[in-house]
């Protein structure tokens, strides 16, 4: 009978523990802890056992719909499409610091979208010498260093609400003469208007695994 407790008991922790690691999301850094749609990842392929990042040059990061149905990302052609992607950098000394888009002066900016089928990649291309990015070390002191670099991609669009207008004012009247009614208010908009393509796009924060390379010009 102790023999026939012990295997239950054995088989009933293995499944709970199965249920588990099941339920954890693969990366830890999911909006609300829902499981993403995406994927992201460095393409550094080794040359001669090393991997390098060219502080003068360009390399790829690549997002992948790697879900059964087409998702909706905005698009690389708007600004909040190009923030979108960011890094993070550890040196040797476990420092840590961040490399982000700069602040963009446009005159117009329209949020688009793009759609990836099941198993569509989207390869963003990256250029740290174009004057886009801003990073927490200058760039020109990295040279040669050997850092773990991980690509971060995130959207989170903050809900937007209908702002009621104040009430009209009827305009003051000369002494003695009978007060004007005040005009009847102009209708107020939707309240529930029709989503934008834009509001439909994929939010959330995925990141890469930590890739060890070396910074070079």
């Amino acid at each position: 009978m102790k023999r026939k407790w012990s295997t239950s008991l054995a088989v009933a922790i293995g499944a709970a523990a199965v249920v588990i690691c099941l339920s954890v999301p693969w990366n830890g850094l999911l909006a609300e802890g829902e499981t993403s749609s995406l994927t992201v990842e460095i393409a550094l392929p080794a040359i001669q056992g090393k991997r390098v990042i060219p502080l003068k040059g360009e390399f790829h990061v690549v997002v992948t719909n790697a879900s059964p149905q087409p998702v909706k990302v905005l698009s690389q052609g708007c600004f909040e499409g190009r923030r979108q992607l960011s890094f993070e950098m550890t040196d040797e000394t476990a420092f840590t610091w961040k490399v982000v888009r700069k602040e963009e002066s446009v005159r117009r900016n329209v949020r688009s979208v793009v759609v990836l089928d099941p198993g569509e990649p989207m390869v963003l291309h990256v250029d740290f010498s174009s004057g886009a990015w801003e990073s927490g070390i200058p760039f020109e002191t990295l040279e040669g260093k050997n850092v773990k670099i991980r690509a971060i991609f995130s959207w989170n669009s903050s809900s937007g609400g209908v702002v009621s207008g104040l009430a009209p004012i009827a305009p003051l009247a000369p002494p003695g003469a009978e007060p004007k009614p005040a005009p009847d208010p102009a209708p107020l908009p939707d309240p529930k208007p029709a989503r934008a393509e834009w509001e439909e796009a994929w939010q959330g924060k995925i990141t890469s695994a930590a890739t060890r390379t070396y910074l070079v010009r």
